[in-house]
């Protein structure tokens, strides 16, 4: 059996195979640094959730500001997790152990950053947990600038191949 352009099936489902391995990694690859960032993240995160004191003072005098801090509190998070599925996605590559280092030490305190500022109690230190590991996280992003652009391109190139096959024009 053959496809439009006459080449054997078998050939093209094992380059299409080898084209998905190419622009997905496995999520787990050879790296023990993606399960390691997943586990500091989740451990940074719960810190700032069950360790910062309750805030109940500014829930009954400024209820409107509670819910706006508490609204930021649920971007930061957004924003953490996007930065933290990112960072996996990165660390499932070769990389410098420093450079890990830094990528993962940006994480875990942009993770802990949300939890302090949900509590209202100390809204100044949660932010200044998350927008210093976004500066870690830029500054590692800096670092790796060269390696991590030719990743994307080699992703991107990988899955325009796949969509639009070999022959496409």
């Amino acid at each position: 059996m053959t496809d439009a352009v006459g080449y054997p099936l078998h050939r093209r489902a094992a380059a299409d195979a080898a084209t998905r391995a190419a622009a997905r990694p496995p999520l787990w690859r050879s790296s023990l640094w993606q399960p390691a960032l997943l586990l500091v993240a989740m451990i940074a995160a719960a810190a700032g959730l069950l360790l910062a004191p309750a805030g109940a003072e500014l829930l009954r005098s400024d209820a409107e500001l509670a819910m706006l801090l508490r609204f930021m509190a649920v971007v930061k998070a957004v924003i953490a997790i996007a930065l933290l599925a990112i960072t996996t996605w990165r660390l499932g590559h070769p990389l410098p152990i420093w450079l890990g280092l830094l990528y993962s030490s940006g994480c875990a305190l942009m993770m802990a950053g949300p939890g302090v500022i949900w509590h209202l109690t100390a809204v100044g230190s949660g932010a200044a947990l998350f927008h210093g590991g976004v500066l870690l996280w830029l500054a590692a992003l800096a670092a790796d600038h060269d390696t991590a652009r030719a990743l994307v391109q080699r992703v991107v190139s990988a899955c325009r191949l796949q969509n639009n096959g070999p022959h496409a024009r």
